[in-house]
């Protein structure tokens, strides 16, 4: 029997301490009823948010950002994120993306 997977796809970041974030998304499908969440996993149990605007569901294009504010309490290092999308009709919820967000200090 084939093997069913469900599993995100993986985009590593890396980031400046300081410095504000933010990546367009592009799901190229019509997002509409559709709810979009993404979060940087910090200390055990912490999470901070990602701003998710909208730029067009029928599009299914988003932009993510973090505050520069937002970066330094997220802190020096490496840590996990996440971007879910929850239907709301249904109320599925989709891992769509994770991986590493690693935070750096340079100068």
């Amino acid at each position: 029997m084939a093997e069913l997977e469900q599993l995100p796809s993986e985009i590593n970041i890396s980031a400046i301490l300081r410095d504000s974030f933010s990546s367009d998304i592009d799901f190229d499908i019509d997002m509409t009823g559709y709810v979009v969440t993404a979060y940087v996993d910090i200390l055990a149990g912490d999470q901070e948010a990602f701003t998710v605007a909208v730029t067009s569901l029928a599009l299914g294009t988003f932009t993510i950002s973090l505050t520069a504010a937002q970066m330094t309490t997220i802190g020096l290092g490496a840590h996990g994120w996440y971007l879910q999308w929850t239907i709301t009709a249904s109320s599925a919820v989709r891992t769509a993306f994770a991986g590493t967000f690693t935070v750096t200090k340079y100068g």
